[in-house]
């Protein structure tokens, strides 16, 4: 997915603002794939802390979540094979 980068509004809003509101729509959102390639090909703006945190909290959910589940398979399969 391409995420497009639109010129900023040119009235009512700086450019500054206008890109803590993208980034707070991708928070939002919950677009990690987005987030992702986003930092990949913008990595010197500066605010871009919020983003970082965000993502690097859901990457760690996301991996604890697997490993915890994989777990509990290799618990249950472990269980079958000592009580059968």
């Amino acid at each position: 997915m391409v995420f497009p980068v639109p010129a900023a509004p040119v009235k009512n809003i700086n450019s500054s603002d206008f890109l803590d509101y993208k980034l707070e729509w991708l928070i939002k959102k919950d677009k990690v794939d987005i987030m992702e390639e986003f930092l990949s090909k913008n990595p010197d703006i500066e605010n871009n802390t919020n983003l970082l945190k965000y993502l690097i909290f859901a990457l760690y959910f996301l991996f604890t979540s697997y490993v915890l589940r994989s777990t509990f398979i290799l618990l249950g399969i472990s269980g079958i094979l000592l009580v059968g």
